[in-house]
């Protein structure tokens, strides 16, 4: 019997939802938050292409899709809360970071990551604590 690896339906539904968001009718939604849903589905699928296929290069380009999803969830957490500033760019470092890990010295590569996603975790709490009136006026559907 076929299997289907459990990245691969998650990106599917990503992608289903992806484009019931940009076709919709109603109120468009903001664009950075399309791209951070494509970028959570390119991810499934290299995770499921990495393991169900052991492909060489998706080992290299999981690490860098990876770090891209925390600074890029904050960038769209916080553009909802109000316009952004041209000083969010900067959250790209990360994934510079990471890139060169993964290219020249991969044995800190799990410390960087772990800390990439609690430190942005730990930032996103505390901003929904202080600007919860903000994001009471967002629609999630």
């Amino acid at each position: 019997m076929p299997t289907v690896p459990i990245s691969f339906v998650a990106a599917f539904l990503l992608v289903i939802m992806l484009v019931r968001l940009w076709r919709s009718e109603q109120e468009a939604p903001p664009v950075l938050f399309l791209i951070l849903l494509g970028t959570y589905a390119l991810t499934s699928v290299v995770v499921g292409l990495r393991w169900s296929f052991q492909l060489g290069w998706a080992r290299g380009l999981q690490p860098v899709l990876t770090a891209a999803l925390p600074p890029l969830s904050w960038v769209v957490f916080v553009s909802m809360m109000g316009p952004l500033r041209a000083w969010h760019w900067v959250h790209a470092s990360g994934v510079v970071v990471v890139t060169w890990l993964t290219l020249y010295w991969r044995e800190p590569l799990d410390i960087v990551m772990i800390g990439l996603f609690l430190g942005y975790a730990v930032a996103m709490i505390r901003a929904a604590r202080t600007c919860a009136d903000r994001l009471e006026q967002v629609r999630l559907g």
